[in-house]
């Protein structure tokens, strides 16, 4: 049994589509949460949400692409997060400098007695670069920061806890936020391209299939069975029905009809706490036809034999 290892390919439409879907995804959730914001934003929260919509339309076009290469999987996750993130800030920023505009125009307005659009911008970035040393977006970000985020903690409607945070502290829960994103869509995407793909026919493994487990305590006796490379052995230690806690389980993923690609051995412990299983997978590798064939006769094997009738008791003197 070899170890498991996705081949690192990423075909041009899987590059393409995870490019649509981190660009013009990333850029409809910050446009989406920056209209949400408007009526409500709830901390933590929203940045978790941003980011399991990221990592399902990366895993999306992970899925559809047929991309097998999990750093490449791994950036693009970065990228929405990046993009979404970034989109629902610069969004804030425009909506923020039109208004100051409008407000500009009409005291050029009053003072000159005409509207210059092109000094009302002037005077938006002298009066931001004077204040933060910067201008555009940048110093925006940087003049929110000087302001801090306002946070209130409410009982029966009114406000009982109160703080504002300093521009350290402020830029600090902003990056909390980038890094929360980033994390669940690398979560939910990250996985995906390390799933068993048969080359082959250019597919992702669909046939999933559980061969059957041995008590906790035989565990180690099964696995270095696989690892000798025993495995009509091994199977026939597998018991089909799972009536013991905990277990050690094996399962086998393969391209369905095909026999000429390897298929993925899986071995998990469950355990059951509160009436919930639970799986933790201790071992996983890569099995070709003659091993599979070799592990199903032990299997087998080990039916075929509990099947036959037992000889009473008496007769096994005679």
């Amino acid at each position: 049994m070899k170890p498991f290892r996705p081949s690192n390919k990423v075909p041009p439409f899987g590059l393409l589509l995870m490019s649509l879907s981190a660009v013009f995804g990333g850029l409809l959730i910050g446009g989406v949460t920056y209209l949400v914001s408007q009526l409500i934003y709830l901390v933590v929260i929203f940045p978790i949400v941003i980011g399991a919509i990221s990592g399902v339309l990366i895993g999306r076009a992970v899925r559809r692409g047929k991309v097998r290469n999990p750093w490449v999987v791994g950036a693009f996750s970065l990228l929405i997060g990046l993009l979404s993130y970034g989109a629902y800030h610069y969004i804030d920023y425009r909506v923020e400098r039109q208004q100051a505009h409008a407000e500009v125009l009409r005291e050029i307005q009053q003072q000159l007695g005409r509207t210059d659009p092109v000094l009302a911008d002037q005077v938006i970035d002298q009066n931001i670069q004077e204040i933060t040393g910067l201008s555009g977006f940048a110093g925006y970000m940087a003049l929110k920061a000087q302001a801090g985020l306002s946070f209130a903690h409410f009982a029966n409607g009114l406000p009982i806890l109160q703080f504002t945070t300093n521009p350290f502290f402020t830029a600090v829960y902003w990056l909390i936020e980038l890094l929360i994103i980033v994390a669940v869509a690398l979560q939910l995407s990250r996985a995906l391209p390390s799933q068993p793909f048969c080359e082959i026919h250019q597919r992702w493994y669909d046939q999933h299939e559980h061969l059957g487990g041995v008590p906790d305590s035989r565990s180690t006796d099964l696995i270095n069975q696989l690892h000798a490379g025993h495995f009509a052995e091994a199977g026939a230690m597998l018991e089909g029905q799972n009536t013991f806690w905990p277990s050690v389980e094996l399962y086998l993923k393969s391209c369905q009809g095909c026999t000429e690609s390897e298929a993925r051995l899986q071995i998990a412990r469950l355990t059951s706490s509160r009436g919930r299983v639970q799986a933790r997978s201790l071992l996983q590798g890569m099995l070709s036809s003659f091993q599979q064939a070799d592990l199903k006769r032990g299997i087998q094997n080990r039916i075929s034999n509990a099947s036959l009738p037992q000889p009473h008791g008496d007769l096994l003197f005679q």
